[in-house]
């Protein structure tokens, strides 16, 4: 699994805005939890926690520039 670090951008595996780990709870190495911040398009806070389990580094919705030379 992946080693989170306060301060990281991540993502949900399903796709999602940009999310910014503020705290990681690892007491418990089997479930290990991240709280997260995130700004709405109105500029609006919104917090929530995860199982790091479903947080990836990787944008799900970035397309890589080569795939728009393809024909």
């Amino acid at each position: 699994m992946n080693e989170f670090k306060l301060g990281e951008a991540v993502y949900l595996r399903g796709g999602s805005s940009r999310l910014t780990i503020t705290h990681i709870d690892n007491e418990d190495r089997n479930n290990v939890q991240c709280d997260v911040v995130w700004h709405d398009k109105d500029g609006i806070e919104h917090r929530s926690n995860y199982p790091a389990a479903s947080l990836t580094r990787d944008d799900p919705d970035y397309i890589p520039p080569a795939a728009f030379n393809r024909v």
